[in-house]
């Protein structure tokens, strides 16, 4: 699946009420914060230095996915235009 598809499936389990508020926002914020954050895991060298910020990014981005329940993901990936959720995902 191309990444504007999942964009879209996060969209949709974000704005789903069934959603875990601890997930929704706490996740979340954690990876905006860590983005924004002055200290890197890698110093700023020109593409390198920002791996670790889009890493870190979407594997909390992930685990909020995860954190969804497993029919918000399913109703999340048909409206995002996925036929079926991706094997390993759920």
């Amino acid at each position: 699946m191309g990444l504007f598809v999942r964009l879209k499936v996060f969209w949709w389990i974000y704005r789903d009420p069934r959603m875990p508020l601890w997930a929704k926002f706490g996740l979340t914020a954690l990876a905006l914060a860590y983005v924004i954050w002055p200290i890197d895991l890698i110093p700023m060298i020109p593409v390198i230095g920002w791996l670790d910020d889009l890493t870190v990014a979407s594997v909390l981005l992930w685990l909020v996915t995860r954190a969804a329940p497993a029919v918000v993901r399913r109703q999340s990936w048909m409206r995002a235009g996925a036929a079926v959720e991706p094997a390993g995902t759920g």
